[in-house]
């Protein structure tokens, strides 16, 4: 019986495809966009150990690492270059260690996250949890088991971007752009070029991979929310949108206006302080998704999502209104 998988890449867009084959203007071929800046860059790892652990880096002013076990989570901010750092739990059910190596790392576009000449090692209970970055492999003999999980990127200013994701350890880098029109929001992007694409299609969105468009949504404050599927480089692509609070959510500034008028609404401006997001998501479907059936041994079962959740891996983009 064929799987699950194979049924929906029919159905789903095929980016590798030359399908896209627009008009003379050749509209269906990306504008040239700046690279766009995220403020901050999470990347979540976690590992096969027989203590699950998961690490964060974040990567913005400062590197911030948090250790997150089924019991609880340790988190550490490191602002020096180069150094080390031990982590101690009360209890004594968490021995780490953080090794960084800031000193010569260069970064791409002027971002929060290097992309070579650094080191980050996180040793927990005398296991290697994470290691990546330009590490000495003579230094560090044991290898690591962990594995990207997800990665969440924050920018701020509008729905223009443009970003690279790699959606498997061995796989390559895609160009993913996104442009959306209307809703507001500061910061432009794109130039001149944005600026008419916005006037021309004030509620759309397009979603543009490796610069060929690959789909397009109209009427974009009716739907605000939704979810596409792509296929390229053999797998099965989610993506899910999430422009509500984009669109019909208060600024900070507007809802500030509306609480020194009535009294009553200060409560409600406490709860709205938090800039209005748009949230984009792109999830690599692991084989445990396509499956049609589990097997009836259940330790069967566990093996198949440890080894397919190494599969798993979501970009998270969230974009806020200035």
């Amino acid at each position: 019986m064929r799987g699950l998988a194979a049924c929906y890449s029919e159905h789903a867009i095929k980016v590798s495809d030359t399908y896209c084959s627009g008009p003379s203007n050749h509209s269906y071929i990306s504008p040239m966009l700046p690279p766009s800046i995220p403020d901050t860059v999470t990347t979540t790892y976690t590992s096969s150990s027989d203590k699950p652990v998961s690490v964060s880096l974040t990567w913005s002013d400062n590197l911030t690492v948090v250790i997150s076990t089924p019991l609880k989570s340790y988190s550490v901010s490191l602002k020096k270059p180069k150094g080390s750092r031990k982590l101690t739990s009360s209890s004594g059910s968490l021995n780490a260690e953080i090794l960084w190596d800031l000193k010569d790392a260069e970064y791409d576009n002027g971002g929060p996250e290097p992309i070579r000449g650094f080191s980050v090692v996180v040793v927990v209970n005398s296991e290697i949890a994470l290691r990546i970055g330009d590490v000495d492999q003579e230094c560090l003999r044991r290898d690591t088991s962990s594995w990207r999980v997800s990665r969440t990127e924050r920018y701020s200013g509008s729905c223009w971007l443009s970003t690279k994701a790699q959606f498997s350890d061995n796989g390559t880098k895609h160009e993913i752009q996104i442009q959306c029109g209307g809703g507001g929001g500061g910061g432009g992007g794109g130039g001149e070029e944005g600026y008419l694409w916005k006037q021309k299609s004030p509620e759309t969105m397009s979603v543009w991979v490796d610069k060929r468009k690959v789909f397009q949504v109209k009427k974009l404050k009716w739907n605000f929310r939704g979810n596409q599927t792509m296929f390229f480089d053999g797998m099965l692509i989610d993506m899910m949108w999430d422009l509500h609070d984009w669109f019909f959510k208060e600024t900070t500034s507007s809802t500030s206006t509306s609480s020194s008028k009535t009294t009553s609404s200060s409560s409600s401006s406490s709860s709205s302080s938090s800039p209005p997001c748009a949230v984009f998501m792109f999830r690599r479907r692991s084989g445990l998704d396509s499956r049609l059936w589990l097997e009836e041994d259940e330790e069967e079962n566990k093996q198949i999502g440890l080894r397919e959740a190494k599969h798993s891996f979501s970009l998270v983009i969230c974009v806020s209104k200035k």
